[in-house]
């Protein structure tokens, strides 16, 4: 549910910055949503979902190959009706930072100082930049554009378009980025609190395991199977580190395998990957 996103949102960014009293407001733009959270630590006060994101706005507006003029005005006019029921409400509430959060938001960072027009946050001023920059470019796939990957050329638009109606709504003057969103949210949530009584690697592992209800038979299965491989080639492959225990490491990897799950089907071992990491 939007809501239960953002809260997750919210976890994910405050884990990464440091602590303070102060109200935050963050933004999260996702591929059909954006989400704005209002609170302070890791609290969220008000919690927003709209439906408006990167690949809706790009799809209706049509900003996947090129951007025109007429259309990118449609598509940020839009973005601003969608999100003026919610402005009074997040006002009201104020804020001392504004976090920005997700794909489309870091990319737009990145272009911006790359290419100077912008030194160390996200303003309008660079954003309108980059924006006319677009619209005079013509085709996307012929744009370079520093910071501009490949995969994130044809959403850029709709997630610009987003960004620069809640700025001019909202009366952004500046915004930072977090290295924290959903994903990482979504992790410290499952881990929950875990007490330092013993390795909390080892207790991390076993609320993962918990948590995530995968089959633990199996996983004990495969943990087994491989501390056998493990132990039967460790001394001739040289398996030795000073600082890390690698039959510590295969054995929580074996554990968790099937964590990914949890969250996708779809390329569930790089979601185990990344939980694990």
């Amino acid at each position: 549910a939007g809501h239960e996103e953002a809260r997750l949102i919210f976890v994910g960014v405050t884990h990464f910055l440091p602590p303070d009293d102060t109200q935050r407001l963050v933004i999260d733009i996702g591929g059909g949503s954006t989400e704005f959270i209002i609170g302070d630590k890791n609290r969220p006060e008000r919690m927003i979902s709209t439906e408006m994101g990167c690949v809706a706005i790009t799809q209706r507006f049509n900003l996947m190959n090129n951007i025109k003029a007429n259309d990118f005005s449609d598509a940020v006019r839009y973005c601003q009706l969608t999100l003026r029921p919610y402005v009074n409400q997040l006002k009201s509430l104020g804020w001392h930072r504004v976090i920005g959060a997700s794909g489309s938001i870091k990319a737009i960072s990145e272009i911006l100082i790359g290419n100077q027009w912008s030194s160390d946050n996200i303003t309008l001023e660079g954003m309108q930049k980059l924006s006319q920059y677009l619209i005079k470019g013509g085709r996307l796939e012929d744009i370079k554009l520093v910071g501009l990957s490949e995969d994130r050329k044809p959403v850029i638009g709709g997630g610009l378009a987003v960004l620069m109606a809640a700025f001019q709504l909202l009366n952004i003057d500046k915004m930072q980025i977090s290295q924290g969103a959903l994903r990482e949210g979504l992790i410290l949530d499952m881990l929950g609190r875990v007490h330092h009584t013993q390795d909390v690697r080892e207790t991390s592992i076993q609320s993962l395991i918990a948590t995530s209800r995968i089959d633990t038979a199996q996983a004990q299965r495969v943990a087994t199977c491989a501390a056998s491989f493990f132990d039967q080639v460790a001394h001739h492959w040289t398996f030795l580190h000073p600082n890390i225990d690698c039959r510590l490491l295969l054995r929580w990897a074996a554990l968790t395998h099937e964590v990914g799950y949890f969250i996708s089907s779809r390329k569930y071992r790089q979601h185990s990957a990344y939980i694990l990491e």
